[in-house]
């Protein structure tokens, strides 16, 4: 499980926590992922807004890095991952379902951004 403590995750310390707390913002752990953070803001299961905080420079920051370069530069393919996360939200009844069903489209980004991203050098 995740520790406060450690150095990588120092930039969230109590006054953060206050500060997220009071505009709504309730930290959930997650065992899933265990190297990253989770805020939600709502409801269990509808929350309206998500924060997720990765340790700076570990993989899992880095892949969220590729893939928003990614759909920066192929707005087709950002538009694409709209249009699945619009229908997602209508047929899925739950937020584990959702973020479930978003996940293969993630991770295909992430596998081409990974491959036109290091053949390039960038």
């Amino acid at each position: 499980m995740l520790n406060w403590e450690e150095p990588h995750f120092s930039i969230i310390d109590d006054g953060t926590l206050a500060l997220l707390s009071q505009i709504g913002f309730e930290y959930v752990p997650k065992e899933e992922f265990p190297n990253r953070m989770f805020f939600r803001r709502g409801e269990w299961g509808k929350g309206t807004h998500h924060l997720h905080v990765y340790e700076y420079q570990s993989d899992d920051w880095k892949n969220m890095i590729l893939f928003r370069d990614y759909l920066i530069k192929y707005p087709d393919v950002a538009a694409q991952y709209l249009n699945l996360k619009r229908e997602l939200a209508e047929i899925c009844s739950d937020r584990q379902t959702y973020t479930l069903r978003k996940a293969p489209f993630i991770q295909n980004v992430i596998a081409l951004a990974k491959e036109e991203f290091n053949r390039n050098g960038i």
